[in-house]
Formats: C-alpha cells, structure tokens, sequence
C-alpha cells in the first residue's frame, strides 16, 4: 500500500516537473531573439551531468567516482569550447527567406544520408546515427524558433502566426523526437547520447554563423576549440556508461 502511495506522489510530482519545464521552455523560448544561438544551445550539454546528480540526489544512491569525472569534463570541454569559440554578433532574424531555401535542402539531405545509413545497419551504429539525425532536427527546430519569435517582436502575435517558421518548428521538433525513440531503441544510450549532445551543439552553432551572421573565433583558437569538443565527447561517453543513466543505482545505505 505505501509503496502504491510512493508511486502515486513521484507521477505527480513528475507531472509538476514536465509542467514547469514547459512553462520555462517557452518563456526561455521569447528571450532566444536577444542572444546568439550559437551560446544558448551548447550549454544545454550539460543537461545529462545535471540530470544524473539530481537522479542520485533523489534516488539516494551514491554517485559513482567515473560520474564525477564526467561531470567535470563536461563541464571543463564546455567552458574552455565557449571561451576560446566565444561567439558574438549575429541578428535576431534570418534576413530575407531565399537564405533558408539552401540550409533547408542541406539539412535534408544531410538527414536522409543519416537515415539511409542507418537503415542498413543494426545496433550501435544504427543508434549513433539516429542519434545524430536527430540532434540535427533539434537543432533545426532552435533555429526556426529564434526566427519565428523574432517576428513576435516586430510584427506581434499576427505576425508570428503568419510566420512558416512557427509550423516549420513543430515539425521539426516532432521529426526530432520520432528519430530519438528510434534511435534509443536502436542501441545503447553509450551510442546516442554523445552523437546527441554534440551532433545539436556543433549544428546549431553551424546554423548560427551560416543564418543569422554570427561570429566566432578562428585561428589558433580551433585549438582549444577541439579539447573542449574532445572532453565533451569523453564525459558524455563516462556518464552514458554510468548506472544512474542506465537505470542501476548502488545501495542508499553506501549514501556519503
């Protein structure tokens, strides 16, 4: 009875939790015009690490050494990647809808490739590039939505509706999520979630400079560019291997 009781209280409060993560998405959403994208979708990276602390937190189980490595090298590829990268610039709008004509068709055909690909294979391989096509569709849905509430603020509420953008954005959002069942179902989260975490990270930066005209640093600033990208790809790998992201936890009394 009070393990039913339990079960009841989590489910709630788990519906709170997606509730209130919707209410935040939306409202982070009506901020995204003012800053450039090539800033705001890296740093969700470290939504995994984040994720699987607050797991250990609430599941009381001891958080193992390896998590808190991956944690750490998320965090550092992240930090010295936004350092040395450091994008600035860029508009809030795409100027003149002929631009998304080439980065639509690049985009599809980058996508079909991957699911070509990854229809004939089996397993990881299979996984990892479902995983990277659908990181390329939540990175295609960011950008549409900076571009389609950038209308909310200069043409108003008519002019975002109006906006192709906005439709664009659901069905890219959805075609995202369609191909990250897939690919979770396809093999192991050790597969997805780097091609994922990255695959978003590094697209959306690429929409940024190639749409809306931001910049970034070059040079010998690719350097420390590809540590952080190194670390990134290293911590997501340490913390996917990890029985949190797996579902296992150790013993609550092992708790420090």
């Amino acid at each position: 009875m009070m393990g039913r009781v339990i079960s009841v209280l989590f489910a709630v409060l788990t519906a709170l939790s997606n509730g209130s993560a919707s209410v935040l998405q939306r409202r982070a959403a009506m901020k995204v015009p003012s800053g450039p994208i090539a800033v705001v979708q890296p740093i969700f990276v470290i939504e995994l690490p984040a994720t699987l602390l607050l797991a250990g937190l609430v599941m009381r189980a001891r958080v193992p050494r390896p998590v808190w490595f991956g944690v750490a090298a998320v965090t550092l590829g992240l930090a010295l990647g936004m350092a040395s990268a450091a994008p600035v610039g860029g508009a809030d709008q795409v100027h003149g809808g002929a631009a998304w004509i080439p980065a639509l068709v690049v985009t599809g055909l980058f996508e079909a490739a991957l699911i070509a690909a990854a229809l004939s294979t089996r397993g990881n391989a299979r996984a990892a590039l479902l995983g990277l096509a659908a990181a390329c569709g939540y990175a295609l849905t960011a950008a549409l939505m900076k571009d389609a509430m950038s209308r909310l603020e200069s043409h108003g509420v008519l002019g975002l509706l109006a906006a192709w953008q906005l439709y664009a954005t659901a069905a890219a959002g959805v075609g995202a999520l369609f191909l990250l069942q897939n690919a979770l179902q396809a093999g192991s989260l050790v597969a997805v979630q780097p091609m994922l975490t990255l695959g978003d990270a590094l697209i959306s930066i690429t929409y940024g400079v190639t749409l809306f005209g931001e910049h970034l640093r070059a040079g010998w600033w690719l350097l420390p560019q590809l540590i952080g990208v190194g670390l990134i790809a290293t911590g997501c790998v340490i913390l996917a291997r990890s029985p949190l992201a797996s579902g296992g936890q150790e013993p609550a009394s092992r708790v420090k």
